[in-house]
């Protein structure tokens, strides 16, 4: 399959025109690096006056939550709930403009940074090596991401004009790519349709955008500060949107009577003479910039004092935050606030301040508490820190956990497609990702490695029409879908509990039979699939993937309890998995070993036959871990 993003050959596109210094333009519709511009962009409006961040009057905590997501965007963001007319939506716009511009690559579509090569698109990637590109200097993005927007226009899609008109496949990006290094904000979040916060969930967890539709499969970064607003009374947030926030404020209407006359005595005066009042406050605004410049480039010299991990950690544990995201997020906008403060050090001071921000949306309700989230975390920092979790038997069974997980990963690495697959239940954060690291050193470089984004099409994973090769060919042509790209390898989904019932029965189908039947747009073929299946999961207690998914996978895996001490270093070496895959077709299992897993599968009242076939490939997995040809009784 054609790789829409694969970089074209320039020809000088990222020299200047002629002599005169002035670099040439692109016009709507026409590639760059490969990659459609939109070509449905008319002239564009002149921009609207901003309102001068330092300006807004009130709103502390909001303005706290945005400078501090500004110095460090990896924090994850902001959730502003409160009232309307409070200047949530003139906040976020004033402080995205307040930013100094930030240097992008000429000609990129994403607006790669050309300092960080490790974050450089597909097509800047091969690009920046061996030369310096040339840059230039931009504003920062804030794109708004409407309700009622379509998947096309998010992801990206086929660029259908160059497609019909020259039978070429180009990808035309989304509002993620646009985002990308900005600010993605989205009013009234809180009714955004499930798919498409599907979509953002997937792609706020890994920072990149991975489209798999209409024969294409493009991969570019996508890494914003993602923004939300709205009225708690009009609806709730999922609980799996509302943890990827880093930070959560709420905004009420001022009610002091000389509060709300200085913000309608600054509103009218910016609405009377935009250029007039935004001069007024330019010398605050120059201020403020430079003071958030300075605690970007003194961000990392901040220590953080193990006295701050053990409070944030006593304090997460006292709220019974879920998960470790409360402390990571805590710790780190911490530092980014002694930072703005120019601190060299973070201090209780820091951790007191913006613990309601960073907590308050993390805290299970209590039926028995009617105090406001809020409240619960002043009452928190005010009460005395619990003690840290010293129960010998809770960590040896935590330990436990973890080796377990390990061992998983290495059968799993041994025979993906025998042992089936892995249910891997825990939500974003170091347990599962340190996991996935581990199974990715495990598994051999050449073997192939899919990911399913969330949401993914038929034409995707099954394969289907090549369109733009067929209009250029006056055939049909058809390309192969992530199944059978994966043969041999692995498959990992993303966001399974959100997988719909007729995606999961199809990759039931090639778990079941090792291949993917093509039967659509006028198109027959059968490819082998023989693949392993890792399911992320990380839904609530009443969601999962579908059944008919689960019970061909092997291995089910909890990490959701585990904590950042428990992640020791494994004995495993990716040598040993290599060697053990190749004893694997000359391991043999006696006929007292079948009887042994028939009867003890029986015994636990499961019926289906896969569970002791599963289970003898994972004992012969574990006999050639251990170099030998014969399945023990230990296996």
């Amino acid at each position: 399959m054609t790789d829409a993003t694969a970089p074209a050959r320039r020809n000088g596109a990222a020299k200047t025109a002629g002599k005169s210094g002035t670099r040439k333009t692109t016009a709507p519709g026409q590639a760059v690096h490969g990659v459609a511009q939109p070509s449905a962009i008319a002239a564009a409006p002149p921009p609207r006056p901003v309102f001068p961040f330092p300006a807004i009057v009130g709103q502390e905590e909001m303005k706290q939550a945005l400078l501090i997501a500004a110095v460090d965007p990896g924090i994850g963001g902001v959730l502003v709930f409160g009232d309307r007319g409070t200047g949530k939506s003139t906040t976020i716009r004033a402080l995205a403009a307040l930013l100094p511009p930030q240097p992008v690559i000429v000609g990129c579509p994403y607006g790669c940074a050309p300092e960080a090569p490790q974050g450089l698109c597909q097509a800047c990637a091969p690009d920046h090596e061996g030369h310096k590109p040339k840059t230039a200097r931009v504003p920062v993005s804030v794109v708004d991401l409407p309700l009622g927007v379509t998947e096309d226009r998010v992801v990206g899609a086929l660029d259908l004009e160059k497609a019909l008109a020259h039978g070429e496949k180009s990808f035309e990006p989304g509002l993620l790519a646009r985002a990308n290094r900005g600010f993605l904000y989205i009013d009234e979040v809180n009714l955004l349709e499930d798919h498409i916060v599907d979509l953002l969930l997937d792609v706020a967890a890994s920072g990149e955008n991975l489209v798999e539709r209409e024969g294409l499969s493009v991969r570019h970064p996508a890494r914003f500060v993602l923004v939300g607003s709205g009225n708690p009374e009009e609806g709730e947030l999922r609980p799996q949107l509302l943890d990827r926030f880093g930070l959560s404020v709420e905004v009420g209407t001022p009610e002091d009577l000389e509060t709300r006359i200085e913000v309608v005595r600054r509103r009218d005066a910016f609405e009377r003479d935009p250029a007039g009042f935004a001069e007024t406050w330019a010398k605050e605004s120059d201020k403020l910039r430079r003071r958030l410049v300075a605690a970007r480039r003194k961000l990392a010299e901040v220590a953080v004092p193990e006295t701050a991990y053990r409070r944030a950690a006593t304090l997460c544990m006292a709220l019974g935050t879920d998960g470790l995201r409360g402390e990571l997020v805590l710790v780190r906008a911490a530092r980014a606030l002694a930072a703005l403060e120019g601190k060299r050090e973070v201090g209780d001071a820091q951790l007191r301040r913006i613990a309601p921000s960073a907590l308050r949306h993390r805290l299970r309700r209590d039926p028995l508490d009617e105090a406001g989230s809020g409240v619960r975390v002043d009452r928190a920092l005010e009460e005395r820190p619990a003690q840290t979790r010293g129960d010998a038997e809770a960590d040896a069974a935590a330990a436990a956990v973890w080796l377990n997980a390990g061992l998983a990963a290495a059968l799993f690495a041994v025979d993906p497609a025998g042992t089936g697959g892995i249910r891997l239940r825990a939500p974003v954060g170091p347990p599962r990702e340190r996991w996935l690291a581990l199974l990715k050193q495990l598994l051999p470089a050449a073997l192939p490695l899919r990911r399913v984004p969330a949401g993914v099409g038929d034409d995707r994973l099954l394969g289907g029409l090549d369109l733009a090769a067929t209009l250029r060919r006056g055939r049909p042509v058809a390309q192969t879908g992530l199944l059978a790209e994966a043969d041999g390898g692995v498959l990992l989904l993303a966001m399974a509990e959100r997988l719909s019932p007729a995606a999961a029965g199809r990759i039931a189908a090639a778990l079941d039979s090792g291949a993917v039947t093509l039967e659509r747009d006028g198109l027959t073929a059968r490819l082998p699939a023989r693949v392993g299946v890792v399911a992320e999961d990380e839904g609530l207690e009443e969601e999962a993937p579908p059944a008919v998914l689960c019970e061909r996978l092997g291995f089910c895996l909890d990490l959701s309890g585990l904590a950042l001490r428990d992640l020791v270093a494994l004995p495993l070496e990716p040598e040993t998995v290599a060697a053990a895959r190749a004893l694997l077709p000359r391991v043999q299992a006696e006929e007292a070993v079948l009887r042994a897993l028939c009867a003890g599968a029986a015994a636990l009242g499961i019926a289906s036959l896969r569970a002791p076939l599963q289970a003898l490939h994972a004992a012969r997995a574990a006999a050639a871990l251990d170099g030998r040809r014969q399945v023990g009784e230990d296996d």
